[in-house]
């Protein structure tokens, strides 16, 4: 009967150590679709590359859309994780919080040039330096604090992430993810921490637990 009792003090040990540590919960948010606007805000209906760059003297700024349907809490870290393809030329891609939603970047449109603005509009959150070598790769650009606000801001929405990669109209393929396609592998990697009224129900359920194992081994 007694050794049975050792459980009770480790479930306790097991709500100081998750309440004290922090608990913390990961996320992988897989995007649900990609794609690209021209600077003269031409977006192909079911064209899911999602170059950016210039390509043939057009500016091009690419998106990808995610649900955060489930994600809670408060936000400690993020990356964006997104394949290559192939690499022209060497530069910085940069990443955007918008304020687009899935459904007005999907579908394909003509004379948009409203949403290729709003793809390199919206705060900052990353960037990454790359060059022809990262080609056929995966990238991980790691959100800033302004990243973080603006996925907390968005739990439980569908959002779309905007890409921008500047580059000179020279006629060539001064572009990122060159060929690319859907990859339902690109995505948001999330950590969080519960909020405090999440740990509390968690540690009451412990708490509960330890109390009938404690009175069954008590009879």
């Amino acid at each position: 009967m007694k050794k049975s009792l050792t459980l009770v003090p480790a479930l306790l040990a097991c709500l100081v150590l998750i309440t004290g540590s922090g608990f913390a919960v990961s996320y992988t948010v897989n995007n649900t679709d990609s794609g690209w606007y021209s600077q003269s805000g031409v977006n192909g209906s079911g064209n899911t590359n999602y170059s950016a760059g210039n390509h043939l003297n057009s500016q091009l700024n690419d998106y990808f859309s995610f649900s955060l349907a489930g994600v809670s809490g408060s936000l400690t870290a993020a990356t964006f994780n997104v394949y290559s393809y192939s690499v022209f030329i060497a530069g910085t891609y940069s990443i955007y919080g918008t304020s687009l939603t899935p459904a007005q970047v999907g579908g394909g449109c003509n004379n948009c040039i409203s949403t290729f603005t709003a793809l390199a509009s919206g705060p900052a959150i990353g960037s990454i330096n790359v060059m022809t070598s990262n080609s056929n790769s995966w990238l991980t650009l790691t959100l800033n604090s302004a990243g973080l606000a603006w996925l907390t801001t968005n739990e439980g929405n569908g959002i779309v992430l905007g890409g921008a990669f500047p580059q000179p109209a020279d006629g060539n393929d001064n572009d990122l993810f060159g060929y690319s396609d859907f990859n339902g592998g690109n995505n948001l990697s999330i950590n969080t921490v519960p909020e405090p009224g999440t740990l509390m129900m968690f540690g009451s359920g412990i708490l509960g637990l330890a109390g009938v194992t404690r009175r069954k081994f008590m009879r």
